[in-house]
């Protein structure tokens, strides 16, 4: 029960004070005072003009551009060693000359390399020298032994000669013996035939004995007889004597012939030996020519040592040259890596500089103003100083301080991301190095050093072309860049435009006479309005303002924006 009591509270005491509300709202609505009546106000819109007159305007382009130097170099250590010095001036930031050595490395085991070098060089030159004598000693053994060839040849010639001659010989004596031999047999046969007459006459001598002693012959027979039997004996006797001596002659013949063996077999030997003495000379020779032979081979691998010598030597006095480590050119040590007796290895980076005789400006302009610049094609030859187009550049946060630059070319391709070119402006002497050596680097007021730092950014002018017959309104007088609006007889008049330049303060303007909105021909002394009205529309009803007002007025001065990044004509 108390629950229901409860839930009906909580109905009714809202609907009680909506109730109460509404009784005092009527109230209140039913005794309020009734709103005063106003007169009508003239609301047409209020607008200043500024008359349009025709005049030449020169295109300045702003832009910003970061100083990059024109390379980076790497001191880069070719030789291994500790670091033995380091100059003062090798430190970030400082300027080093052309040839300032800035580093120096140990080179006792170069030095010692040098000296090994030498001695390699001085043993192999005396090798070969040692090399030129024993071949010039070959040779000399070389001839001596071709002259003893040709001697034991002809000795040998001698000797087979000779040996001719002995077998001529023996031969003669064979042919002595054979005849020999036949004289003795002949005579033998001689000396049976007359012993066998000796013995038919001592017959016959007996039978005319027995004949004389009988009285049947004559003496004066017997006795001539008698005188046959002595002849024949003689006969005998002297035929006995010729075989004694054909005897001998064939024993002296068999003697001859003996020795004329003897002699063959010695005239053999001699042949032999020459033979021998002919081959020994001729291997003699061989090994002499062989020998000669390879003294071409040890010249070329001697000569080879010292040309291999004397390369080491000229590389380890390069690698002397190379323990002190120069500045390529004049420049400015932008980065340093090692330190004073640091170990350091072949190709190792010791730091970085770049030369100090230009810097680079990467400026990025859009197409549209790249268009404005009309840079000849060829402009990376122009060697011509009266055709560059020059560059006005100054700090950020000093407008006080200028360089002045030139534009030497544009990079290869567009900025993938901003779509721009990069146009590249060269600054020359930026670091004052001319006034440096002359101790009169220029400062700003309050002392410090203006040089300019690479990496830094720069605002850039630019002078572009100028365009001819053409208006110059402030950007409010231009809606959307395509229409302004004119006032004749307090009624507005939208006329097309094109716009060839716009800056943040003014649009540079020509008559759009080819669209059909055109109803004029020339703007010149038209009056324009310059205050921002965005709702206007063709034909409505505006007012003059009646107070002085500061018109713009158009000129061709430079004007001034901000350098980052401007898109200028977009």
């Amino acid at each position: 029960m108390l629950k229901i009591i409860v839930n009906l509270i909580r109905v009714i005491v809202p609907v009680l004070i909506l109730l109460v509300g509404y009784k005092v709202y009527a109230y209140l609505m039913a005794t309020g005072p009734e709103p005063r009546k106003r007169p009508p106000v003239d609301r047409t819109p209020v607008v200043e003009v500024q008359p349009a007159k025709k005049q030449s305007y020169s295109v300045t382009l702003k832009t910003s551009g970061l100083v990059k130097a024109q390379s980076e170099t790497n001191l880069v250590v070719e030789v291994a060693g500790k670091v033995k010095k380091l100059s003062p001036n090798f430190r970030e930031g400082a300027y080093v000359q052309q040839g300032e050595v800035l580093l120096v490395l140990d080179d006792q085991d170069i030095r010692d390399g040098i000296s090994i070098a030498n001695s390699t060089m001085r043993s192999t030159k005396a090798s070969l020298r040692q090399l030129n004598q024993e071949e010039k000693n070959t040779k000399n053994k070389y001839r001596l032994a071709a002259a003893n060839l040709r001697t034991v040849q002809q000795n040998l010639t001698i000797a087979r000669r000779n040996s001719t001659h002995v077998a001529r010989n023996k031969g003669a004596i064979n042919r002595t013996i054979g005849l020999v031999k036949k004289n003795l047999l002949l005579a033998k046969k001689n000396l049976a035939l007359s012993q066998h007459n000796l013995t038919l006459e001592k017959k016959e001598l007996r039978r005319m004995l027995l004949l004389w002693k009988k009285r049947l012959i004559a003496r004066s027979a017997l006795d001539n007889e008698e005188k046959k039997v002595v002849q024949l004996n003689q006969t005998i006797i002297q035929q006995q004597q010729a075989i004694v001596q054909q005897e001998q002659q064939l024993a002296q013949q068999d003697q001859s012939l003996i020795q004329q063996d003897q002699n063959t077999l010695s005239q053999e030997q001699k042949i032999l030996q020459q033979q021998q003495a002919v081959n020994q000379q001729q291997q003699n020779i061989e090994t002499l020519k062989g020998q000669l032979a390879t003294f071409q081979s040890r010249r070329e691998g001697l000569k080879a040592n010292l040309a291999s010598s004397e390369t080491k030597l000229k590389q380890q006095k390069r690698n002397l040259e190379r323990t002190k480590v120069s500045a390529p050119f004049t420049g400015r040590i932008s980065t340093k890596r090692i330190g004073k007796g640091q170990y350091l290895s072949p190709n190792t980076i010791a730091g970085s500089l770049y030369p100090t005789d230009f810097v680079e400006v990467d400026m990025p302009l859009s197409l549209k103003q790249f268009e404005l610049l009309d840079l000849p094609h060829d402009i990376e030859r122009n060697t011509n100083k009266k055709r560059r187009f020059s560059v006005e550049l100054s700090l950020p946060y000093q407008q006080d301080i200028h360089w002045k630059g030139y534009i030497t070319g544009t990079r290869a391709s567009l900025d993938n991301q901003s779509r721009q070119i990069t146009v590249i402006a060269r600054i020359d002497d930026p670091f004052m190095m001319k006034n440096r050596q002359d101790k009169k680097a220029q400062t700003t007021e309050s002392g410090s050093d203006v040089s300019l730092r690479v990496g830094q950014y720069l605002n850039a002018s630019i002078k572009g072309k100028t365009f001819q017959n053409v208006y110059v309104l402030p950007a409010s007088a231009v809606r959307q860049n395509r229409e302004i609006l004119l006032v004749d007889n307090n009624e507005v008049s939208i006329i097309p435009v094109i716009t060839v330049w716009n800056t943040e303060a003014s649009n540079v303007i020509q008559l759009d006479t080819a669209s059909p909105q055109t109803k004029i021909s020339t703007l010149d002394d038209k009056r324009v309005i310059i205050t921002p009205f965005p709702q206007a529309i063709e034909g409505m009803k505006v007012r003059l303002s009646g107070q002085e007002k500061k018109h713009f007025k158009p000129n061709n001065k430079i004007e001034k924006k901000e350098p980052l990044n401007v898109r200028e004509g977009e």
